[in-house]
């Protein structure tokens, strides 16, 4: 049902679009629009909000794998416990693997 709503979406887009320019419709979709006009203008700040953050959700698995290659993240979950087990990295309990690699025992990078 999903794909089926996108791909309307992107057929409805490409229909106006074409109603609208004809021939003359663009690959790009900003050239289709008056460079210097409010709507230009607002449609580049849109997409550059966007562009900006967009990238934290991009980096979010690579900053999971990083944390667990350097042992943050079970730093962080030990120290929340108490007593001589919460220094201790070997007493912990591991925990479920997140996101889409984990290391294994061995230190190896699992997918």
């Amino acid at each position: 049902a999903t794909f089926a709503a996108v791909t309307s979406t992107y057929i409805l887009f490409g229909g106006l679009g074409y109603l609208f320019f004809g021939e003359k419709t663009a690959p790009i979709v900003l050239e289709n629009i008056k460079s210097g006009s409010a709507i230009f203008v607002a449609v580049k700040a849109m997409m550059a909000v966007t562009l900006g953050l967009s990238y934290p959700v991009a980096l979010l698995p690579a900053s999971n794998i990083l944390e667990e290659w350097l042992h943050i993240a079970d730093a962080n979950r030990t120290a929340e416990g108490s007593g001589a087990a919460a220094n201790d990295p070997e007493s912990a309990t591991p925990s479920p693997p997140t996101g889409c690699c984990h290391l294994s025992a061995s230190g190896k990078l699992a997918l």
